[in-house]
């Protein structure tokens, strides 16, 4: 249910070293989240750890990228007020596995990516094992002051459907060390949710638009390495993407996190 680690690479994007030509980086992060939170909908809504790592190849024009993630609960969540994909379940604390590869390379004044994503629940409960599934997934990025990006994700599995994102990115230097980001992302549902027979797993109730998500992020380089605090307010429309808590629904969601991210270079 989680493409990459959504506080590590989603807030450190940009700020990574450039990948040259014959040139190899290998990047890990680890986050800390007040809740999980992807695509607007919460599936944890207690601190989760997200690590992940991921190596940055050159081929040709463009680069190939290839990952992995974790979601992690650091102790069992159930009580009355939790939302968990293990719930009362005991056994492994890693609660999803992200698995990932894409190509990326300028076209104009733009850059292309086209990747496919596994998503893996190796603690399979009854409601998590329903989201073992892949996708497809193509975005068109620009530079400027905005950034802006446009993304389709194209379910092949057990959920299917189209998902569609939309995001605008700005950077502000603040010093020779320090950064800051603020973005906003917008989610459309193009058939991610159920389907008329009800027999189709499901992100989303409806179609349209699920969620406004806006972010500032400080980003301190020291070296290979960055400290990344964020915090993301989101405007939810959704049904699915109301949930805070079990019987509890809301309009907007406010998260926070800290990322701990390191570089290297693997080969010149």
């Amino acid at each position: 249910m989680f493409l990459r680690a959504p506080f590590a690479l989603g807030i450190l994007a940009g700020v990574l070293p450039a990948v040259s030509h014959a040139q190899s980086v290998l990047n890990a992060d680890v986050a800390v989240a007040s809740a999980y939170v992807w695509r607007g909908v919460t599936f944890t809504n207690r601190p989760v750890i997200q690590p992940d790592a991921y190596v940055t190849l050159t081929a040709g024009r463009g680069t190939v990228v290839a990952g992995a993630a974790l979601n992690v609960e650091p102790r069992a969540y159930d009580g009355a007020r939790d939302i968990s994909v293990l719930g009362a379940e005991s056994g492994t604390l890693v609660t999803a596995t992200s698995l990932w590869t894409e190509y990326a390379r300028p076209v104009g004044i733009a850059s292309a990516t086209l990747g496919v994503a596994g998503y893996v629940y190796p603690h399979a409960n009854g409601i998590a094992a329903a989201y073992n599934t892949a996708e497809l997934y193509a975005k068109l990025a620009f530079g400027g002051a905005l950034a802006p990006s446009l993304a389709a994700y194209h379910d092949v599995g057990q959920v299917r459907g189209t998902y569609v994102e939309g995001a605008l990115r700005h950077v502000v230097p603040a010093g020779e060390r320090l950064s800051i980001a603020l973005g906003s992302v917008v989610g459309v549902n193009l058939g991610q949710g159920p389907d008329a027979a009800g027999t189709q797993t499901a992100y989303f109730a409806a179609r349209g638009l699920t969620h406004v998500d806006l972010s500032a992020a400080a980003t301190w380089t020291t070296g290979a390495t960055t400290i990344t605090p964020s915090v993301h307010a989101m405007l939810v429309r959704d049904a699915a993407t109301r949930l805070t808590a079990p019987g509890e629904q809301h309009r907007s969601k406010l998260t926070a996190g800290i990322a701990l991210g390191w570089a290297r270079t693997l080969h010149r």
